[in-house]
């Protein structure tokens, strides 16, 4: 699986990946970070819920016009 990522530059994004893995890597990320102490107690890393992905999918539609 890893060989169809080679040569891609990092900023590509991920694929294939279910959303228990997803998931899984937040919870990871999110406990390494506070280990070394660049996320305050209380913050974490998380999946979008079906609303915030709805609103980056097209904020106007949703609230039918970006806050300035």
């Amino acid at each position: 699986m890893l060989a169809q990522f080679r040569g891609r530059p990092p900023e590509y994004p991920v694929v294939g990946v279910s959303w228990k893995d997803a998931y899984a890597f937040c919870d990871w990320l999110t406990q390494r970070e506070h280990e070394f102490s660049f996320l305050d107690e209380g913050q974490f890393y998380r999946l979008p819920t079906d609303e915030v992905w709805e609103w980056c999918s097209d904020p106007y539609k949703t609230h039918g016009a970006l806050r300035q």
